[in-house]
C-alpha cells in the first residue's frame, strides 16, 4: 500500500498566517514546531496531496497560549483510508501540544 508523501502546513485561520510547514517522512508523519505569542489560535493542518492521494485539511483545532511565548508542536499523521485506491483522500491524525 502506498504511503502518502508531500507536505503539510499549519495555518492559523484567525490571522490567515502559515505558522509552520514541512515534508512528510517515509511513514507519512510530520512534526512541526514554532514559537507562538500569548493569544488564541485556530489551527488547520493542510496536506498538499501527491500522485496517489488527494489534498486535504484537518478540522480546525482551537488552541490558547497563556505564556508570553510558548513553543508549540503539531504532530500530523497522514494515512490512506482502508481500502485505498489511486486518487483517494487521506485520514488525518493531528495533535497540538506545548513543545518542551
Amino acid at each position: 500500500m502506498a504511503v502518502p508523501s508531500g507536505t503539510v502546513s499549519v495555518v492559523d485561520t484567525i490571522s490567515s498566517s502559515t505558522v509552520a510547514s514541512g515534508s512528510l517522512d517515509s511513514s507519512g508523519n510530520a512534526s512541526l514546531s514554532w514559537t507562538a505569542l500569548a493569544g488564541t489560535y485556530n489551527f488547520v493542518v493542510n496536506y498538499s496531496g501527491d500522485s496517489n492521494f488527494d489534498p486535504g485539511a484537518s478540522a480546525p483545532i482551537p488552541y490558547v497560549v497563556t505564556a508570553v511565548l510558548q513553543n508549540v508542536t503539531v504532530n500530523a499523521s497522514v494515512a490512506p483510508p482502508s481500502p485505498a485506491g489511486a486518487g483517494t483522500g487521506v485520514v488525518f491524525s493531528v495533535g497540538v501540544v506545548p513543545a518542551s
